[in-house]
Order: C-alpha cells, then structure tokens, then sequence
C-alpha cells in the first residue's frame, strides 16, 4: 500500500483514477467500445502487478487465447476470463452442435475445457 494504512486504500484507488483512468477519457471509451486496448491492459497491469483484471471479449465476442497472454501476470495468473455466452449457449455454435439443447450442459463443460486449453497453449507458446 506504499507506506499507508489500509483504510487509506480509497485514496490510492482515486490516486490511480486520476493518474490514469481520467487520461483515457474513460467514459467516453465506454459508450465507445467496451473493450481496452493491450496497451491499456498493459499499463494497468503495471500499476497493480498483484491485482486480478477482468478480461472480458472472449469467446463469443471474439476473443482467443492468444490475445490474452498480455493480461495475465509474469507467473501466468492475475487475470479472471469471462466468456458468459461462449459457454451458457456453447450448444448453439457449430463445434458443439452435436450436444444438441437436451445436453446443454455436457456442450458448456466442453466449451469449458477448449477454453482453458486455448488459454493455457497461448501462455505457454508466450513464455
């Protein structure tokens, strides 16, 4: 907490807003788009090394595992994936069709299991 006391932790938390949030134009970026760019991942990841970071946009929304090793930390933790409808309607996409709406579920845990070694191989080609 550089030198403060933890019921300081507000403070540094609008510290980090106004160094570097308010340099993005953070709401404007929001009605904008609603994902950050690697730079900007980057630079957060450089103010909180020990954080964990959202990272949304995979899946469904496009994202492979390859355009996430930079959100990660050196260590290859630090971040929480969110892939909601990539995997809740992981039946409906052509690979996982065979599951059919009756086995929705076994369609998720197979969704599940190619994302995190998606994720995994794109960690381990970035090392």
């Amino acid at each position: 907490l550089r030198g403060k006391s933890v019921y300081e932790m507000p403070e540094n938390v609008v510290e980090v807003h106004e160094l570097y949030l308010d340099d993005l134009d953070w709401c404007r970026r929001r009605k904008r788009k609603s994902r950050m760019t690697k730079k900007e991942y980057q630079a957060l990841r450089s103010l909180m090394p020990k954080s964990y970071i959202l990272v949304p946009g995979y899946g469904a929304q496009g994202g492979k595992g390859a355009d996430l090793v930079h959100f990660f930390n050196e260590d290859g933790l630090g971040a929480v994936v969110n892939s909601s409808r990539g995997i809740i309607a992981a039946y409906k996409q052509e690979q996982y069709e065979k599951f059919g709406g009756d086995h929705f579920a076994d369609a998720s845990r197979a969704a599940v299991c190619d994302m995190i070694a998606d994720i995994g191989g794109a960690l381990e080609r970035a090392k």
